[in-house]
């Protein structure tokens, strides 16, 4: 079954004349260090892909948030937010090897940390425990916190009779793939807040019907009317390791 790493060293043993009498050798197993250090490359490797992957992922949040700034203040502010939206998804990474990041964890992640408790009773957060695969997380996780933001600043959560829906599910067929389907239904903002939304929701309209179905394969929608927003993403789920 295999074969094993061994350390062998050997050194002759001379008589006067030069001759070898005998040899001298030690031969340590190095099996689990040539283990673990075939397993450090693996990391290695891992954590330079990943930091390559978000270099990339910053300067595209950065080029897009410029894009949508009116000053260097304004930007300073959404950068520093979509920033610290990026942090904490590679929180959740970390952690994914030995626990799945699942749907419910990131929504509640991004809603706790703009302070829209999923608890209140105008916030319905609702779905079965449904892990992601690590390639799609961090694309999604900005893509909610671009909606909840939006929410709180323009849309349903901005008024004090809002409410906010957020359920999803798992559907697949006899020949589809599963797939996560997930419905976000804001409800009960105002004309003003409306117009307001529009003009902001530009980056997180790119990353929900672009990024999305570019990069990881979605189905979305996006349907802003007058006191409503309703957006529908449907996202390949396995493998959930990719």
């Amino acid at each position: 079954h295999g074969y094993r790493w061994f350390h062998t060293r050997s050194a002759a043993v001379r008589d006067e004349r030069g001759q070898v009498l005998e040899w001298l050798g030690t031969s340590t197993e190095s099996d689990n260090l040539r283990r673990l250090q075939e397993e450090q490359g693996v990391l290695v490797a891992e954590l330079q892909h990943r930091t390559r992957n978000l270099i990339t992922v910053v300067q595209s949040v950065a080029k897009q948030t410029v894009q949508t700034s009116q000053n260097m203040s304004e930007f300073a502010v959404k950068f520093d937010d979509r920033l610290a939206a990026l942090s904490r998804v590679q929180g959740l990474l970390s952690q994914s090897d030995n626990m799945p990041t699942t749907i419910g964890a990131l929504l509640r992640m991004e809603l706790d940390a703009l302070g829209a408790e999923p608890d209140q009773e105008r916030i319905v957060v609702e779905g079965p425990n449904v892990a992601l695969r690590k390639s799609t997380v961090q694309t999604l996780a900005l893509a909610l916190h671009e909606l909840a933001t939006n929410a709180l600043k323009h849309g349903a959560l901005a008024v004090d009779t809002g409410t906010l829906s957020i359920r999803w599910e798992v559907v697949s067929g006899s020949d589809t793939p599963a797939r996560l389907v997930l419905l976000w239904i804001e409800e009960g903002a105002s004309q003003q807040l409306r117009n307001d939304r529009d003009e902001a929701s530009g980056f997180c309209r790119r990353l929900i019907e672009k990024a999305l179905p570019y990069s990881h394969g979605a189905q979305t929608r996006y349907e802003l009317s007058d006191t409503r927003l309703e957006c529908e993403i449907q996202l390949p789920l396995n493998p959930v390791n990719g």
